[in-house]
């Protein structure tokens, strides 16, 4: 014979585990690989831009504007926008500050970017910007600041680009 205080208890410890696991949140964290394009690399007035290959990347890696960031779930926007800018800050002259957009692959198999279309109330959370890279693939931002130090690749050989 099964005792209602058995009953009672064994509803309690259901009823008491069930609200544990609801008030606790898995708070997740990611690494990825972060580009940032210069103003001038986005040269077309369409909103498709290539993804750098080649020498084109190595120049990208020797003028620093590939690294690595980490972001966290419980992370702010703000706080987003400094841990990329805290990478590139160097990069950019310096610039604490620079204004960046985020870019995101056309397509599945694609081989370019392009500016994504937002409204102007749209932030990005940590687990937006961590899902537009992958473990393949980068993410990548395009910098809304010319860089005068930045030279195009052209042929393999480093020229500077007129201002």
């Amino acid at each position: 014979m099964i005792l209602p205080s058995y009953l009672k208890r064994k509803m309690e410890h259901k009823e008491g585990s069930k609200a544990k696991r609801m008030k606790s949140t898995t708070v997740q964290h990611w690494d990825r690989d972060i580009v940032c394009l210069p103003q001038q690399y986005h040269k077309s007035s369409s909103n498709t831009i290539p993804f750098p290959r080649g020498c084109s990347r190595v120049h990208l890696g020797k003028s620093g504007l590939i690294g690595k960031i980490h972001l966290s779930s419980t992370m702010t926007v703000n706080e987003v926008a400094g841990e990329i800018r805290s990478v590139f800050s160097k990069a950019m002259n310096g610039c604490k500050d620079f204004p960046f957009v985020f870019l995101q692959s056309t397509g599945c198999g694609s081989r370019s970017l392009t500016l994504p279309s937002v409204s102007t109330s749209f932030s990005w959370t940590p687990q937006m910007v961590a899902r537009l890279g992958s473990v393949k693939q980068p993410i990548y931002i395009l910098a809304q600041q010319h860089l005068a130090t930045y030279c195009e690749v052209r042929s393999c050989k480093f020229s500077l680009v007129s201002a």
